[in-house]
């Protein structure tokens, strides 16, 4: 297969991928963004490096820097402009945000129930406590009471 091929195939890809990543969090390619995208474009590290204004050393640096995890915002961005790419960063949450709210919220007001329930046991006093972490009602109330304290340990 001769190299426009592949670098068509591998433009593709990550076309493709990028797409998908919009939507969900992926795995970035195996080899790295910088790299894929630099051979699709059937750049050499010579040639990013001359566009990025550094010496070649720096693109090997930088692309193991993205392989580690050590790679700067900054670097990625300036890398991805020198490829005619934008650089996205974000965060994609695993469910919505007010689901993850309400369950912190909801963990914190057993905790405290717990608590209460154990001081009450030792001062000897009976009864239960108004309400359940499970009522809406109760946890909406607890949640505008407490606000930012509920992810306090």
């Amino acid at each position: 297969m001769d190299s426009l091929k592949k670098a068509r195939i591998r433009r593709s890809q990550i076309s493709s991928s990028a797409r998908v990543a919009r939507v969900r969090a992926d795995a970035p390619p195996r080899r790295g963004w910088i790299r894929e995208v630099r051979k699709s474009l059937m750049m050499t590290g010579k040639q990013l490096a001359k566009r990025l204004g550094v010496d070649r050393t720096q693109v090997v640096r930088l692309e193991q820097a993205e392989l580690s995890g050590k790679a700067t915002l900054k670097s990625m961005r300036r890398a991805a402009e020198a490829m005619g790419c934008e650089f996205h960063y974000s965060f994609v949450p695993k469910q919505h945000l007010d689901d993850f709210l309400v369950e912190q919220a909801r963990e914190k007001l057993k905790q405290d129930d717990e608590s209460l329930a154990q001081t009450m046991a030792l001062e000897g006093q009976t009864g239960e406590l108004e309400g359940s972490a499970k009522s809406d009602i109760r946890l909406a109330m607890y949640l505008h009471e407490m606000g930012s304290r509920i992810w306090d340990e």
